[in-house]
């Protein structure tokens, strides 16, 4: 369900280019912290956040499932 980290929609969610509707506290919290890590919009942080994002949604995916649904699949529908 979760896209390899080379997929470019992480590149999306790191940069806040699209509003997400998450429930879970800590997957708010987690999209606070990787776009402002990718703030500056450097390829260095960029990669830095899209790893911290990938790594926390992979630990977590039996737990954050309908959040990583509203992440993923509105994406999808645009490619």
């Amino acid at each position: 369900m979760i896209p390899p980290k080379s997929d470019p929609r992480w590149e999306q969610i790191v940069l806040g280019n699209e509003v997400f509707n998450v429930q879970a506290l800590p997957a708010k919290m987690l999209m606070m912290r990787v776009r402002l890590l990718a703030r500056d919009r450097t390829p260095q942080k960029i990669e830095s956040a899209i790893e911290i994002a990938f790594e926390f949604f992979s630990r977590n995916e039996k737990i954050l499932i309908d959040d990583i649904k509203n992440i993923f699949e509105p994406l999808t529908e645009d490619k």
